[in-house]
């Protein structure tokens, strides 16, 4: 796994990639180990956030088939309506 030196400054809460030439020398095992749970921390963010977004998405989903039942139901409602009309 190779991280660009900016990466790894963020990753560290550096604000540039002076002190970078240290980490370079960690392998990546001790690299991906050492940033596992934060890996882990952020990852739970992200699909906390995923999900609140598909249930927002779900709700507006259902908003919208109710409202074109709705629509589709007077649609029907007035063809009836005109039917009885022509008849009359």
């Amino acid at each position: 796994m190779h991280l660009d030196d900016w990466i790894i400054a963020k990753l560290l809460g550096y604000k540039d990639i002076r002190s970078v030439r240290y980490y370079r020398r960690i392998s990546n095992q001790s690299m991906a180990d050492d940033t596992r749970e934060y890996r882990n921390y952020l990852s739970q963010i992200i699909d906390q956030a995923m999900i609140k977004e598909v249930e927002l998405l779900q709700q507006q989903i259902r908003k919208l088939k109710a409202e074109n039942e709705t629509l589709k139901f007077r649609k029907a409602l007035n063809r009836k309506e005109l039917n009885i009309v022509k008849n009359l």
